[in-house]
């Protein structure tokens, strides 16, 4: 999950940074820098259960952000 967040992600940064707003890009970059300090933080403590957690609160906030309809203001349509 952690891999697949972190391919994810950064492949939208990649690819729409152009499209998408400033700040949302931004808010994507930092999602992962925090993964790949979960992915680092894990090779040192292995423990699993606390970086699944992390990553998964991250990437569930980011989703809720991102695909909020009810809420114009959200970070996919500042700009």
């Amino acid at each position: 999950m952690i891999a697949i967040a972190l391919v994810l992600i950064t492949y939208l940064v990649i690819a729409n940074h152009h499209v998408y707003a400033p700040i949302l890009t931004n808010a994507l970059i930092v999602v992962n820098v925090r993964i790949v300090g979960c992915i680092i933080y894990f090779m040192k403590t292995k423990q699993i259960d606390a970086i699944a957690l992390i990553t998964l609160v991250i990437v569930f906030v980011m989703c809720l952000v991102w695909y909020t309809p009810a809420v114009k203001k959200t970070l996919l349509y500042i700009g």
